[in-house]
């Protein structure tokens, strides 16, 4: 995804999802771009992250204050 999903009543949006796959003896992975599907062999690794969600409502603390 290129864009997360979008937040709602001045809401910042949410990460976007990616896929990568590393296929096995490599040193590098690669990036897949939906859809997409892939034969994995043994040792074979797929990093799948989900989007986040976007916020609500505007930030009222600082930034830094959030963990």
């Amino acid at each position: 995804q290129r864009r997360g999903p979008w937040g709602l009543a001045g809401g910042e949006p949410g990460a976007p999802g990616s896929a990568r796959v590393r296929e096995a003896g490599s040193r590098g992975d690669r990036r897949l771009r939906a859809p997409f599907s892939i034969d994995l062999t043994a040792g074979g690794e797929l990093e799948l992250e989900t989007p986040g969600g976007g916020g609500f409502g505007a930030l009222r603390r600082a930034p830094d204050a959030h963990r």
